[in-house]
């Protein structure tokens, strides 16, 4: 595939596709990016992309889960100690999650994301397809990512969802 010729910052343009589950985000992302000449960054893949590459990102965001874990670890066992000694009766501490310690810094995140967006199919932007991952707790935050990513560039965000049908006469909507 031929990508266009890399445009200033400013002209460049990002679409981020957002909606439920089985909608048509990604075919809807894999026609933009052929009609407009953009690449396709599923941004939950970008992980994989760096480690394929052979990226130092990889490395750091391997580094860091793993600190990350030995963190938990400690964490969690500091708090079964507190837990066994402890009277029964008194007031109950917080748990610790363990979802929060499988994030990826937004540092790292935002570095990998910028080592995408200078690849060649970027050249005058980006089709932002699956928000969701396992290195971050939603798509909201996917969302901020893009935005701090690229602050000077063009970005439109189209948000789908599914069609609704009006019923006879109760007038309660279905689902298409």
């Amino acid at each position: 595939m031929k990508y266009p010729a890399p445009v200033k910052e400013e002209d460049k343009l990002n679409v981020v596709i957002i909606g439920p589950e089985k909608c048509g985000k990604t075919t809807l992302a894999n026609y933009l990016a052929q009609e407009h000449q953009r690449g396709v960054v599923r941004l939950d893949q970008l992980s994989d992309w760096c480690l394929k590459r052979g990226s130092q990102l990889a490395d750091e965001a391997t580094k860091y889960l793993d600190d990350k874990q030995e963190e938990l670890n400690a964490l969690l066992a500091e708090q079964e100690k507190r837990k066994k000694a402890k009277k029964k009766g008194k007031d109950e501490e917080p748990e610790v999650n363990p979802d929060e310690f499988k994030y990826l810094s937004k540092d790292i995140l935002s570095r990998m994301l910028k080592e995408r967006l200078a690849q060649e199919d970027c050249n005058a932007g980006a089709i932002f397809d699956c928000l969701e991952s396992e290195y971050w707790p939603d798509a909201k935050f996917a969302v901020e990512l893009i935005c701090e990513a690229v602050p000077a560039q063009n970005l439109q965000v189209l948000l789908l969802r599914f069609q609704r049908e009006q019923s006879g006469a109760d007038g309660e909507e279905q689902a298409a």
